[in-house]
């Protein structure tokens, strides 16, 4: 059975994003519930997705657009172990007005043992993001 992988978006910024997954591997619904997405100023967006049993670590890159300019990305390399840092979760430098900040975690305290929690933030540049 196929751990899920909880990704939360926040998106600190004053206006929409809409997210693209641009790459993906080894996902059951090939991050399908990251796709098209519509993320209002102030808010976040929260899904799952599970690699594949069986398959590799399982891979994610979700792209960040505001109306049609690509503003940058999320790529997760490493879903099984998304703690690991810069080798599981790649952001961008700061360029132009937004910063892109993450935080992982293997297993949370009081959670199943088996889930991963992927938290992701868009903030405005250069100021500070707030991840749990």
């Amino acid at each position: 059975m196929a751990s899920p992988i909880y990704i939360r978006i926040y998106n600190y910024t004053n206006t929409a994003l809409t997210t693209k997954v641009t790459e993906q591997r080894d996902l059951e619904d090939a991050g399908a519930n990251f796709n098209n997405i519509t993320i209002n100023g102030g808010t976040a967006y929260e899904s799952d997705t599970k690699v594949k049993t069986g398959a590799g670590n399982g891979e994610l890159t979700i792209s960040l657009y505001q109306g049609s300019v690509l503003i940058g990305y999320f790529k997760m390399k490493d879903l099984k172990n998304p703690h690991e840092g810069l080798n599981s979760i790649e952001v961008p430098d700061p360029s132009g007005a937004y910063q892109f900040t993450s935080v992982a975690y293997r297993h949370l305290p009081n959670e199943p043992e088996d889930n991963r929690y992927i938290y992701l933030a868009v903030n405005t540049y250069p100021s500070g993001s707030s991840l749990p």
